[in-house]
Parts: structure tokens; sequence; C-alpha cells
């Protein structure tokens, strides 16, 4: 029977911390609220300052997070790697918190947030640094994470539900919507989320293109224009969200006392996944210095000594050293085959405040001195108070969802093999056409959408032809990923009146090749 962690001195103690760091976050944003964006350091660039500073280094930073779902989900759903699947829900609870932190930085960079939110459902062009990042990388990315999130609980939450000392009853019954752990039940969530994880896995490189693409078209900054920026960003994401997932596990293996649920075994995956990421991470900077230190234009050569040897120089050799410790210590235990929790939380900790100052040394530097046309002297950009403290906050909302969910859910799916079900059920053609037909409407939305919102059918069309068409987008996005939710909540009538069965060894047929050992998160 599923049971939760008791409340802790020290668990109310992080709570209240938690809970202190995003009212402050509040309190900070309610001051640009009333005072504008000149409560901050931005600044017009080229008049003493920067157009996009914190806010925009932490809207990469905590999308970026969501690599730990994904990547965790692609590892232990689709390759089978059954050392990671206890922390996968871990992951994608962090994965959907950071989106919303995400998405929380760029309202607070627009200034006018409530102007943006008005504006962009109507006028919304598809080719705006605001449409790709507030729409593909983090609203789609976002639901179809949920989506997975949803599923992946429902056996879950019908034990919760289904245990006599439980509180709050109605809330796990909702959130198991009739799933009673039939076997034909298991096979329809084997299904679903087998393609649904290779979904999300196509749109994480998608949105994570489309923030590095925002940065990389702008040609007429100097240090941007490069074809590595989004590859580059996926394989930062990777550290950053590798590294969290190490230091999160952890320290919620201490605090709810999960070491026979969080092993050694799985830290070392992680660490060895680090130092690799890492690795490549180091390579991709030097090709970038060496690039634009002897082969690039001037403006770009100059940004680069700026980096490298100028104002730029501390935060760029922090960032290298702690890289190159990132790589180090798990590297040194993974050819030692020791394996040091603390010198891995070191690690992991380490990646995040490099992959910090590497989001700054990119988003900056061709702001402040990197115009092709200065009008004044270049400026260091230092965040005001308000800026960190909403930056403070949102790292607050993090660490506080994630330890209110751990002492209400359990963070460790149980494992469940896969069942054969008594008797073959016949394929329902009626469900099967509902479930397609979802799906059919939901792709033909974001077609609709898209397309408009591109000025594909007018191309001298300032505003779309189609009201609200970016709103038709997203709208699309949700119905097809929806369709998931579809096709295991509106189950046959057979799967009510099936009989349990047995758990079959590994070697057993089950939905998919890749996944015959059974879902576990």
């Amino acid at each position: 029977m599923l049971t939760l962690p008791r409340t802790t001195k020290l668990w109310i103690a992080l709570v209240v911390a938690s809970l202190a760091a995003f009212l402050f976050g509040i309190f900070s944003y309610a001051q640009e609220f009333d005072h504008a964006t000149i409560a901050t350091n931005l600044r017009t660039p080229g008049h003493g300052g920067v157009a996009w500073g914190l806010y925009v280094v932490f809207v990469i930073f905590f999308t970026g997070l969501s690599f730990a779902g994904t990547t965790t989900l692609a590892f232990c759903r689709l390759l089978r790697v059954d050392a990671l699947k206890p922390i996968a829900r871990i992951a994608e609870l962090i994965t959907i918190i950071a989106l919303l932190c995400g998405a929380t930085c760029v309202l607070a960079d627009l200034g006018r947030p409530i102007h943006g939110l008005t504006k962009l459902p109507r006028y919304a062009n598809a080719a705006s640094p605001f449409f790709g990042t507030f729409t593909v990388a983090m609203a789609s990315y976002f639901f179809a994470n949920l989506v997975y999130f949803f599923l992946a609980g429902r056996a879950d939450a019908a034990s919760m539900a289904d245990a006599p000392t439980t509180r709050g009853r109605f809330l796990y019954r909702l959130w198991a919507s009739g799933y009673h752990d039939l076997p034909e039940q298991r096979r329809r969530h084997h299904r679903a989320t087998f393609f649904l994880a290779l979904a999300i896995i196509v749109l994480l490189v998608v949105a994570r293109s489309t923030l590095g693409f925002v940065v990389a078209t702008q040609s007429g900054r100097p240090g941007w224009y490069s074809a590595l920026m989004a590859p580059s960003f996926l394989i930062i994401d990777g550290v950053s969200a590798t590294g969290l997932l190490i230091v999160a596990g952890v320290a919620l293996r201490r605090l709810f006392k999960l070491h026979d649920h969080l092993p050694d075994t799985l830290f070392r995956w992680l660490g060895n996944f680090l130092w690799v990421l890492t690795l490549i991470n180091l390579y991709f900077i030097v090709v970038e210095e060496i690039t634009a230190t002897y082969a690039a234009p001037r403006a770009d050569r100059d940004l680069a000594i700026a980096v490298v040897q100028g104002p730029f120089a501390a935060p760029f050799w922090t960032m290298v050293s702690a890289f190159g410790l990132t790589f180090l210590f798990p590297f040194i235990q993974y050819m030692r085959r020791r394996t040091s929790i603390a010198w891995l939380v070191a690690a992991g900790f380490l990646a995040n405040i490099g992959v910090i100052l590497r989001r700054f040394l990119t988003v900056v530097p061709s702001q402040s001195h990197g115009a092709l046309t200065p009008i004044t002297e270049p400026h260091f950009y230092i965040p005001s108070w308000s800026e960190v403290g909403v930056i403070a906050g949102l790292f607050g909302l993090i660490a506080l969802v994630v330890l209110l969910f751990g002492r209400t859910f359990p963070l460790i799916p149980t494992p469940r093999p896969y069942v054969r079900p008594a008797a073959p059920q016949r394929p329902n053609l009626v469900h099967r056409a509902i479930v397609f037909l979802v799906a059919t409407i939901g792709l033909a939305l974001v077609v609709l959408g898209l397309s408009d919102s591109l000025r594909l059918f007018d191309r001298d069309a300032v505003d779309p032809r189609i009201p609200f068409s970016p709103i038709i987008f997203a709208v699309g996005v949700m119905v097809l990923f929806g369709s998931a939710v579809v096709y295991e909540l509106l189950a046959p009538r057979s799967d009510k009146l099936a009989s349990s069965g047995a758990p079959v060894s590994d070697s057993a047929d089950s939905i998919n090749p890749l996944t015959k050992r059974g879902e576990t998160c």
C-alpha cells in the first residue's frame, strides 16, 4: 500500500523558507508593476543598458530545465533504462513547474504583461520571438507534459483513493478518473504513453530549437548569428536539467527518506549522463570562441575578446571553471567505478552555476558591448534587486510545489509489470474512431492556426485574416495531445468487465517491443 511521508520540522522549515522567497518575488514584481520597468536596470541598447537582461536569461534557463522530464521519459519509457524509472515523476514535476516559471519570466520582461496577453491572441506573428517562445516553446510543450503527467499518475491516484487512511479521496478519485488497474487499462496506458513520449521528444527538439533560433536569427547582433546556437541550447539544457535532477533527487531522498527507492545506481546513471553532456558543451564553447576570434567579422571578434579578456572575463572563466569541475567530478568516479553522492551533488550545483553564467554571456554582451553602431559608451549590465527578487521568488515557487506535492502524492511511481488480460479483447471501432476524430481535429486546428499566424494566406497582410489564429493554434495543440486522454478515459465498456490477469515475465509479448517490462513512469 502506498504511504506518504510524515511531516517533519525540516519539511516545515523548508516550506516556510520557500513560501517566504515566493512572497518576496511577488513583492519585487509589485514594485515593477507599479513603477514600470524603470524599477529595473533594463534600458534601451546603446543608451546605457540592455533590453534583454536577467528575465530573458532565466526564460532560457527555466525552460531548459524541461529537458529533465523529457530525457528521463525517453530513457525509462522508450529505451527501458530501469535505473531511471524511480525519478521519472520528480523529473516531470520539475519540468511542468519550470515551464510555468519560464512563462512568468516572459510576462515580467514584457513590462506590460496584460497588454501583451491581450494582443498576442489576436495579432501575433509566428515569426516573432514572443509567439515562438510563449506558444511553441512553453504552452504546447507544457500541455504535452501535463497530459503525460496526468496519465502516468492515474494508477497511483487510484491506489491512494482506495487506501482507508487517505484524506481527500475525492481529489484522488478525480485524478484516477475511473482507473482500476485492470489488464486492458494497463495495455491502453502502455500504448498511449509510448506514442505520447515520442511526440514529447519531438516537441522538445522543436521548442528548444525555437528559442535558439530566436537568438541565432538576429543577424544584426554580433555573437548571436551562429548555426551552433540551436544545438548548443539543447546540450546546455541537458547539463542544467541533469544537474538539477541530481541535486533535487538527493535532497528529496534525504528529506522524505527515500533511500530504498532512489539508490546510488540511479545517481551514477545521471552522473555519467552529466559528464558526457558537459564535455560536448565545452567542445561547443571552444569551437565558438575559436571561430569568433579568428574568422568572424570585426564586431564579432571584438565581442569575443571582450568576453574572454575584457569586462566579461570574470564570469566567462568562472563559467569555464564550473563546467570543468562538472565534467571532472563524475568522470573521475566513472573511471574509478565508484559513486560519491556528495561529489555528484557538487557537480550538479556547479553545472547550474555554469549554465546561468553561460546564458548571461549569451544574452547580455551582444547588447551592451556588441552594438554595430553604438550611440554611447558600453555599459555593463547589473540586475536590480527587483529583478533578482522575482527570480528568487520563482525558485521558491518550484521548491514549494515540489515539497507540497511530495507530502500529498507519492513521488516514486509504483512499479506495475505488464499484465496479460484473461481473454483477448476485440478492438472497439467506435472508440478508435472517436480518438482518431479528436486527433484529426486537433491537427487541423494546428495547421490552420499556424498557417494564418505565419501570414501564408496573404503575405502582405499585417494582421491575421482569421480572428484569434494564435489561439486556434494553441487550442489545436491541446486537442491533439488531449486525444491521448480521450483514448484512456473513454474506455470501452468491456474494460470494466474484464477480469484481472497475472504478471508475466519480461519475455512476454507487450504492446511494443521496446516496452516489454511494463510501465512505471
